[in-house]
């Protein structure tokens, strides 16, 4: 980059100041000269521009490098503590918070279980976020962001105008969580678990991929060359409302119905993909009753998801007869996924994972067997902390397209 770019000193500075940020995470420690040669920035500039970085305290000297025949080079390196991003990771039956450093280590983590969804659930995120804040006496002035991943659509403006699980509809949650920080990134679930296998988890490195969770909902992320493919209403990846039936099942109606965005007629939530697949559905089906007629409050069907999988991991053969056909039906879907975005690797993540076992070796069966291009099928590594990153990953790139990283 050319230190005679047209524009706004001001503006060209805070670009060239981001981009040496860029180089210095990604090789690590550099001299000056290096960050010239990597950057195309001229020696002067380079001086003063790390000197500010240096004064900010986004940059640090970590002492002298190796001489190739004159003065040793003073090193320099990403200062990562520099500040910090409040992450949510917001579920039905948990949130979980993490407070992060710019390079996604935690230094602190606490959850919380709602009291109930709907509309009363953002202000009660709101204040666990700023409980967190408080415990880890973090100021304002180094407060980088907040972010928080939630299993449903969100538009660019933090408007969640769909999360049947959380039961929202047209919620302005990043407005709500604006009153912690001026810079907020709102993400669904299943990029944001892909955006933090890709930063740091099993997809390190991919360039097209496909992610799909199955918890409480169902939802996938593709991503195509390096970069989230979103759609026209951000809802790219909603399988979860896929049609699995024109019309309800016989008995009782879901307790949901999915209001259409575009004015069309609604959709009863039995109607969908989610209803069959989700992990509710797999304990249910294994208890030998439906939803409809469960009468089960939050907590307690949270408590009955985690009685199935410690069933499936201690060998119980109805339970994992349950997850067989579940597998067995998603890795048709996969199939039918991949020939439509021809993924490199396919994530599976969330709750699903507590039945790995049995699981993941049914759905690469069926791959292996019906995929013209079968494609190996993995499991999210990094736990909680998939959607958590890719949470502190939206953070740090929206801040650094609003030119704002280092301001």
């Amino acid at each position: 980059m050319s230190d005679h770019l047209p524009g706004r000193p001001g503006l060209i500075r805070q670009i060239n100041r981001t981009l040496i940020l860029d180089i210095l995470q990604k090789h690590g420690t550099l001299s000056r000269a290096d960050l010239a040669a990597h950057t195309g920035v001229s020696a002067p500039s380079i001086s003063r521009l790390v000197a500010d970085l240096v004064e900010a305290g986004l940059v640090q000297e970590i002492g002298a490098g190796r001489s190739s025949g004159g003065r040793r080079p003073i090193l320099l390196a990403f200062n990562q503590s520099a500040a910090y991003i409040l992450a949510l990771d917001v579920r039905p039956h948990r949130v979980l918070g993490v407070m992060s450093d710019l390079a996604g280590e935690a230094l602190l983590t606490d959850s919380m279980v709602p009291s109930r969804l709907g509309d009363t659930l953002p202000q009660e995120v709101l204040q666990f976020g700023r409980s967190l804040l408080e415990r880890a006496k973090v100021i304002p002035d180094r407060l980088r962001g907040v972010g928080a991943a939630v299993p449903g659509i969100v538009g660019p403006d933090g408007v969640v105008s769909l999360a049947p699980v959380l039961r929202w509809y047209n919620v302005p949650f990043g407005q709500v969580l604006s009153e912690l920080s001026p810079t907020v990134h709102v993400e669904n679930d299943v990029n944001a678990l892909l955006l933090g296998e890709t930063w740091r988890g099993s997809t390190h490195g991919a360039s097209h991929a496909l992610a799909v969770i199955i918890g409480s909902g169902v939802g996938a992320a593709l991503m195509v060359d390096h970069r989230l493919h979103r759609g026209r209403h951000q809802a790219a990846g909603e399988i979860g409302s896929w049609i699995a039936s024109a019309e309800p099942p016989e008995g009782p109606a879901g307790s949901d119905s999915i209001p259409g965005l575009m004015g069309t007629a609604p959709v009863t939530s039995q109607g969908m993909f989610e209803e069959t697949t989700a992990v509710t559905a797999w304990a249910y089906r294994w208890r030998g009753s439906g939803r409809a007629d469960a009468g089960l409050s939050q907590a307690e069907e949270g408590a009955l998801v985690a009685a199935f999988m410690a069933a499936v991991q201690r060998g119980d053969e109805a339970a994992a007869a349950v997850v067989r056909d579940v597998a067995r039906r998603l890795a048709v879907v996969i199939c039918n996924m991949t020939m439509l975005v021809n993924p490199e690797v396919v994530l599976l993540g969330g709750e699903c994972l507590g039945a790995r076992r049995v699981l993941l070796p049914t759905v690469q069966d069926v791959v292996n067997r019906y995929s013209p291009y079968p494609v190996p099928v993995i499991p999210a590594e990094l736990g909680d902390m998939s959607m958590i990153l890719g949470v502190v990953r939206g953070v740090l790139d929206s801040a650094r397209n609003s030119v704002s990283f280092v301001t």
